[in-house]
């Protein structure tokens, strides 16, 4: 739902601080932004690495914070 609202304002790209994989989550199968938009057949220019320890880290606070598994 966020990807279609992302790409329904037109915002043509995202900087993605942290993958859920990476830091753990397992429950979203193979789903990915780019699964998506190929299954879409939309295109979205989708940057990584920026912050991306850092990123990772927050989440993984969160995580321990929050009591998720």
């Amino acid at each position: 739902m966020c990807l279609s609202t992302i790409l329904e304002a037109k915002i043509s790209r995202i900087v993605l601080g942290a993958r859920h994989r990476r830091v753990g989550r397992r429950d979203l199968g193979a789903y990915s932004m780019e699964s998506l938009l190929q299954m879409m057949g939309r295109e979205l220019e989708i940057v990584l690495g920026i912050y991306e320890a850092e990123c990772e880290e927050l989440r993984l606070a969160w995580k321990r914070l929050s009591g998720e598994p």
